[in-house]
Formats: structure tokens, sequence, C-alpha cells
């Protein structure tokens, strides 16, 4: 089976890059399955000022160019520089990276730890899923709300919801290391993911939460998501979140890669595409759902 890795970088995100790459490289020898690494280096003069910036475009592209080193081959990756004068982010390559040829997708943000077994779990739990329509995602350790506890470790759970930022990802990843938690796909009542580290069926991005064609940028696609999952759940639909037990993954938090490289690049006053698009979502998902039941999909 062949299951594709979508992975966007900012500039200030390069040296996370590089951890991220290690992981992977790491995983790698443990899944038979094919992986594709959809990366993209987003160096969008509409977003950021670099005649401005203290640092060059071509010192980030060197660097992202030097990251192919670690991956030696290993996997297919198809990586890409956009260094045009639009509007680009996560968006446009959840687009670009749409493959009728993968059996499912992994969005993957640059902040995450994850362990050297974690992607091999999930893509072979996600085998084991029977719905058409779904989405996998590990354990965490606790955030900052109530809302997110269907996904928190156990362990994890005396944690303050205050404290939540003085938890350190090298004690998650010793705890992780020594876990003897069974590994094992609990169903979820109400969809809760980030896109932090998930699996998503095929048909769930294709046919139910496609990235629209007139999107670009930023913006709050795994709330988009989510509420139209559970819409269309509730009408019947076969869909299910599952949660990867045994496994937990969580940002590096403490530890700031990025302030080095943020310090050093200047970004334009522009519009904040997340407003933008919190501020459509209600038409966006009236939309969608509209589409599906016109479409007779729910």
């Amino acid at each position: 089976m062949t299951y594709k890795i979508r992975y966007h970088i900012m500039p200030w995100e390069i040296d996370l890059a590089l951890l991220t790459y290690n992981r992977i490289a790491k995983s790698l020898p443990y899944i038979k399955d094919n992986i594709i690494l959809e990366s993209r280096l987003n160096l969008s003069s509409y977003i950021i000022n670099w005649d401005e910036s203290k640092l060059s475009k071509d010192f980030f592209i060197d660097k992202y160019k030097d990251l192919e080193k670690v991956l030696d081959n290993r996997l297919i990756h198809n990586s890409k520089i956009y260094d045009g004068d639009q509007l680009y982010g996560h968006l446009n390559l959840e687009k670009e990276a749409i493959d009728n040829n993968v059996d499912g997708y992994i969005n993957l943000c640059p902040d995450i730890w994850f362990s050297d077994q974690a992607l091999y779990y999930l893509i072979e739990a996600s085998k084991q899923i029977p719905n058409k329509y779904f989405v996998v995602t590990p354990q965490i350790a606790r955030l900052w709300d109530s809302s997110w506890d269907s996904l928190v470790n156990p362990i994890y759970h005396t944690v303050p919801y205050s404290q939540y930022t003085e938890q350190d990802i090298f004690s998650i990843a010793y705890d992780q290391s020594i876990s003897t938690q069974e590994i094992a796909l609990r169903p979820i009542q109400y969809s809760k993911y980030a896109g932090w580290f998930d699996l998503y069926s095929k048909s769930f991005c294709n046919d139910i939460a496609p990235v629209e064609s007139d999107w670009n940028g930023y913006g709050g696609w795994d709330l988009y998501s989510m509420t139209i999952a559970d819409i269309c759940k509730n009408r019947g639909l076969d869909y299910q979140q599952y949660v990867l037990e045994g496994q937990t993954i969580f940002e590096h938090g403490k530890v700031d890669y990025t302030s080095f490289y943020k310090n050093r690049i200047v970004l334009n006053n522009i519009p904040s595409q997340r407003d933008t698009f919190r501020e459509n979502t209600g038409r966006y998902i009236q939309n969608r759902i509209n589409y599906l039941t016109n479409n007779k999909i729910i």
C-alpha cells in the first residue's frame, strides 16, 4: 500500500524539518509499505519581506536541499520550493498533494515529536479499520482544556490544564520508550484532531472534506473537516475517528527551534488568512454539506 505524508515548512521551521526528517528516517526500517513525502518550503514574498530580512531566500533553499541527505533515497520525496509572490500555505500543499494512487494521507506538523514506531503503528492500525471514511490520530499529552481529553494518554491526566506548556518533550519521549501500553484502536464519539500527525483515508480527503480549489494560504481545515465529518456521521455515513492508543505524540514545546530565524525575518503586513478562513467557515461547511446531500453521499 502507499501513503503520502504532507509536510509544509515555513523558513523559521527549517531546524524542525531536520528533526522531522531524522524521525522519518528512523521510522522507515519498520515499514514495508510505500511512503511518499510531499514537502514544501514556503518562501512566499507575499508573506515575507525578503529585502528587509537579514537572512536570504538562498540561505533557506540551501538548507532545505541539504536536508535531503538525511532521507538519502529511503523513500519517494517530492520536495518543492515556493518562492513566488502570491499567498501560499498548507491549503495549497494539500491540494497539490492529492493523488488517486495512494491509500491514505498523513498530515504532519513540523513541531511534532513522534516515536520511531509511531508511523508504522499508525499505518498498520489503519489497515484494520472497516470504515470507508476514517481518521486515526495517536494519543497526546495534556493540552489546555478538556476538549482534547479524548486524545490524552491517561498517564498525563493528572497534569493541570494550566501547566500543559511545562511538559517536557524529552520526558514524554522517555515515557514512550518504556511504555508497556497495548497498541489498540479506540473509536471516539466526536471528531478531534489538529493535523499534527493524523492519518486520513483517501475517501475521506477526496469525498468528505477536500480543500476547495479557490482556497489559498492558511486556514482551519481541521475544524472545518471535523464539523463536516460529525454531521455526516449523524446522518448515517460510514465514518469514524479512532485514537491510536499506546503511541503518544507531542509538540517540542519548551525547546524553541524557531526564534533565531523569526528574529531575522521581516513579515509583510498582510490580512490574517486564519481570521479570513474562520469568518467564512460556516459558509464553507454549509456549501460542502449541500454538495454531499445533492450528490447523495449523505
